[in-house]
């Protein structure tokens, strides 16, 4: 379930834990392949890796192309909308059907690892994507030459440090730099005889990334005296984001706008965390306790105290496990500081989520089986409400407000 008090923020339903390879034997290897497909599909990967007394790395690289399959449409509006019928001037028509011409879409990535003495981990991790859309929003077919397109670039630099300390006390020190450049050319309706520049938003910033800067330490205690096993984990954490300047340009009738109009101001947020989780282990294993707790101070939305608890016990026939776990998600930049469209605001409180969850296990002989269950329920979850006329005057269509909650 929600895992918010070991992890942080946005660890709102359940935790992916990936974990990439480090390289299993000593000396060197080299690996590659070169797959080839319809819909001019083409993927390469070659990886190299070497182990030795004190130093492992593994480096590896993918390249992908293709322009997926091509899509059918029987009826697509062709012409203009939104123009008024007139002796010289046609109203909309449908009919333009057809197969869109596919744009190639191009994935990228360069992943290196480097491990020195068993202790120092260095990180880094490129990714391009570049997506090109065929259809508009309005399901007509968009031509070559004005297709939409998405393109996005990530960074991730990571390092760290880990060591075994006296009485059984381990702890691991890390911080990392994470950038995600975003820029969106939405095309909403294609060039035609009377939007000879169509309509499309350009969205996002293609020069200035946004940046998150995490720095953390965690300390490990563990014990076991046959009795009582217990293990413990205090931690401290430090985020920083910051947003830049981001765009929602309108093109139209007149062509692109002259000047790039701004949607969202450059912000900077910051949180400060402190946990602290523990298991008891009794009976030699057969009965275990957990509880864990969390405390965010976050600048500028509110701040979140999280909690978790669990039990497990049986015996070897029959085991079960009862866990509560609380999460929570920030607001997204957009839905507190967009001025285009949605109305920012400013003082969203974070989405809540908690959740409870009983498992039973059994192993008897060649029979193995799970039966479990759940409820997670969902609050102050953001919706988008319609705004008042006065907002509405402005070109505001919603406003997001914590209005919401459901129950899975």
């Amino acid at each position: 379930g929600p895992g918010s008090v070991p992890w942080g923020q946005s660890a709102f339903l359940g935790i992916v834990n990936v974990i990439t390879r480090w390289p299993s034997t000593e000396g060197e290897r080299v690996t590659g392949h070169v797959r080839f497909g319809t819909l001019s599909t083409f993927e390469g990967f070659a990886s190299a890796e070497g182990s030795h007394r004190w130093l492992d790395y593994f480096i590896s690289t993918t390249q992908r192309t293709t322009e997926g399959p091509r899509t059918h449409l029987d009826d697509s509006i062709v012409a203009d909308v939104g123009v008024e019928p007139s002796a010289e001037v046609s109203p909309p028509i449908f009919g333009g059907g057809g197969d869109t011409q596919n744009g190639r879409d191009r994935y990228h990535d360069v992943l290196a690892k480097i491990r020195i003495d068993r202790r120092f981990d260095l990180l880094v991790n490129y990714v391009v994507n570049f997506t090109q859309f065929e259809i508009s929003r309005f399901g007509s077919l968009l031509p070559p030459d004005n297709l939409g397109s998405w393109r996005t670039e990530d960074l991730l630099l990571s390092a760290s440090w880990q060591d075994e300390l006296p009485s059984n006390f381990r702890y691991r020190i890390s911080a990392s730099r994470y950038a995600h450049t975003s820029f969106e050319n939405y095309v909403v309706h294609p060039h035609s005889t009377y939007l000879p520049h169509g309509f499309s938003s350009v969205q996002g910033n293609d020069l200035e990334p946004s940046v998150n800067h995490l720095a953390e330490a965690r300390l490990h205690h563990s014990f076991d005296t046959g009795t009582l096993v217990n293990r413990a984990l205090v931690g401290l954490a430090f985020l920083h984001q910051q947003l830049p300047d981001m765009y929602a340009s309108l093109t139209g009738p007149d062509g692109p706008p002259l000047e790039p109009e701004l949607d969202i101001g450059a912000h900077e947020m910051t949180t400060l965390s402190g946990f602290v989780v523990d298991d008891v282990g009794l009976f030699d294993g057969k009965l275990v306790l957990s509880g864990g707790i969390r405390y965010d101070n976050h600048r500028p939305f509110a701040s979140a105290l999280s909690t978790q608890a669990g039990i497990l016990g049986g015996i070897e026939l029959l085991r079960a496990k009862l866990v509560y776990s609380e999460g929570f998600r920030p607001p997204s930049a957009n839905d507190m500081y967009s001025t285009k469209g949605t109305k920012g605001n400013p003082v969203l409180r974070p989405e809540r989520s908690r959740a409870l969850e009983l498992e039973l296990s059994s192993h008897v002989a060649w029979f193995r089986g799970r039966l479990g269950g759940s409820v997670i329920r969902l609050e102050d979850l953001v919706r988008l409400e319609d705004v008042d006329p006065a907002l509405a005057m402005q070109g505001f269509v919603y406003r997001p407000e914590n209005r919401a909650s459901t129950k899975i």
